[in-house]
């Protein structure tokens, strides 16, 4: 069973893609190996580890987002401290991840 009080929850895959009608978008994942909670997360068993990511969620995720308009891109990336040559943005909380949401669907 999902544990509610994550902010990003599996459902058989660890991440959702979200594109906006003016273009905008974000990628967001929160499984193994990404820049959240779950980076680093083993049981030592790739069968198992995959059977425990489908339910766990995270608190935390990784962003990618895409868009044309660079002062937009610069605030978001300015937001998290993170160099515009990283191309993605870790340990996102839900609340920051709204955050991007919503300057991405207002495209400002």
């Amino acid at each position: 069973m999902n544990d509610i009080n994550q902010g990003f929850i599996n459902h058989k895959h660890n991440g959702v893609y979200l594109k906006f009608p003016n273009g905008n978008a974000i990628s967001t994942i929160w499984g193994r190996g990404s820049y959240s909670q779950n980076h680093d997360y083993t049981t030592g068993s790739v069968i198992k580890d995959f059977e425990m990511l489908i339910e766990e969620g995270s608190p935390t995720a990784e962003i990618m987002i895409d868009t044309d308009n660079a002062e937009l891109r610069k605030k978001i990336f300015r937001k998290f401290g993170v160099s515009l040559d990283n191309g993605v943005i870790g340990w996102v909380s839900i609340e920051d991840w709204l955050w991007v949401l919503n300057r991405l669907e207002k495209n400002k």
